[in-house]
């Protein structure tokens, strides 16, 4: 695909791929977790600049399936009904931005319920805000590394660890798996906790 730079109104084409199945190309995994695949570098002024697009990530060994979906609408329905037909144990999300889609691999990859560990991040951002009032907290994201959620301040990274016994009462909350595509999202998070 041909797209402008921002910067400097030079075309350069940029690749999109509006399907990707891990299982036929594993190598676009690592792209997507890195942040290359959605990366925009123009060649002219040195301009960059993350791109998102939609597409549809499925890896069938990790019984994942997500709509990466900018737009403002929900999913298609028409999407929905012909992908409800996957087998029980299938996680079908959508997602808005490249970054929520690395995530949720993320999350997928080791064996966390991204349901579950939405709620979390509300209650660490509530702890946070009660010790430290003053203090603006960024995105947190999931490290799969560490087990914890990574996010910014002012004063550097911070990390807030997930802990077992919090993580199991929350999954005693989340109700069965949807045949359906679902946005696992603040919203959702705070539905798990009232």
């Amino acid at each position: 695909m041909g797209m402008s730079c921002p910067n400097c109104g030079r075309e350069t084409e940029f690749p999109v791929f509006p399907y990707i199945n891990v299982e036929d190309e594993p190598r676009f995994k690592d792209e997507i977790l890195s942040g290359r695949l959605f990366h925009f570098a123009c060649r002219e002024c040195a301009f960059e600049t993350p791109v998102n697009y939609n597409m549809l990530y499925k890896d069938r060994e990790k019984k994942l399936l997500v709509f990466l979906f900018p737009g403002e609408e929900d999913v298609p329905a028409e999407l929905d009904e012909e992908l409800g037909a996957y087998e029980d144990g299938w996680r079908m999300r959508m997602v808005r931005d490249a970054r929520d889609l690395s995530e949720t691999i993320e999350i997928r990859d080791h064996g966390r319920d991204d349901r579950v560990l939405s709620a979390m991040k509300i209650l660490a951002r509530i702890l946070f805000a009660e010790k430290n009032p003053d203090t603006v907290l960024g995105t947190l994201y999931y490290d799969g590394e560490a087990d914890a959620f990574a996010g910014e301040t002012e004063g550097g990274a911070i990390y807030f660890p997930v802990r077992e016994d919090e993580y199991e009462i929350i999954a005693r909350r989340v109700p069965p798996e949807p045949k359906k595509f679902l946005m696992v999202d603040e919203t959702y998070g705070k539905s798990l906790l009232k």
